[in-house]
């Protein structure tokens, strides 16, 4: 199982803590008691759990172009319009239109790295934290091509608990390659994608309850013309 490389404090953290103790207890359960084996495999457990959380799986990323695809693992919660006077900087990647908002929920079980949905020039990273509460959010914006066309395009981590929660590395000028890993929800609970909300270009391929996998199911595809 390949671990990622946002978590390599926290699962180096974790083996660190986990082989002494898990010596000792292996060692009490033969000298002194054996409820030692059984506190063994409780780390054992643990250790593992840790692990499975920031798995990082290889994914074999479609190469049709006229498909966006999903950034994260998860569920998709909702689809709706977005006015672009609510959504300042976003707005004007936009030029200031409309937008389609896709909601996905990332669960503690769901592989926590995302990727770039498409080949994608960053021109907007905005990070925000909600004053009086733990939410956290991180915009990056810009322009995809896909099929020889330029498309506006928007991808918002958010979180509402805990402290260095999200990772995102790309910065304004930065240029990512369709399925590219860019970034982490840590403690994080959705990602949205953002997209033009009237383009006869566009057509969505999923619906609200389903579920997807980063870097493999298409979310929009592109119309060829």
């Amino acid at each position: 199982m390949s671990l990622t490389k946002y978590g390599k404090k926290e699962y180096s953290l974790a083996t660190l803590l986990f082989v002494p103790l898990f010596l000792l207890s292996i060692a009490g359960g033969i000298w002194v008691t054996a409820a030692g084996y059984a506190f063994a495999v409780l780390l054992a457990l643990a250790w593992f759990a840790v692990c499975f959380f920031f798995r990082d799986p290889e994914r074999e990323i479609p190469d049709d172009e006229k498909l966006i695809l999903s950034p994260a693992d998860g569920q998709v919660r909702d689809i709706e319009l977005i006015s672009a006077s609510e959504y300042g900087h976003l707005a004007n990647i936009f030029n200031g239109k409309d937008m389609l908002r896709i909601t996905i929920f990332v669960s503690v079980l769901d592989v926590r790295i995302n990727r770039a949905p498409c080949d994608f020039t960053v021109k907007l990273r905005e990070r925000k934290e909600m004053e009086g509460s733990s939410t956290e959010s991180v915009m990056l914006a810009g322009i995809a091509t896909a099929c020889g066309k330029e498309i506006p395009l928007g991808i918002k981590q958010v979180s509402v608990t805990g402290i260095d929660k999200i990772i995102c590395e790309p910065v304004p000028g930065d240029k990512l390659v369709r399925g590219e890993r860019y970034g982490m929800l840590k403690y994080g609970s959705k990602i949205e994608l953002y997209l033009p909300a009237k383009s006869d270009l566009l057509e969505i391929k999923v619906g609200v309850g389903d579920r997807v996998q980063g870097g493999v199911s298409a979310i929009v595809e592109i119309a060829e013309k």
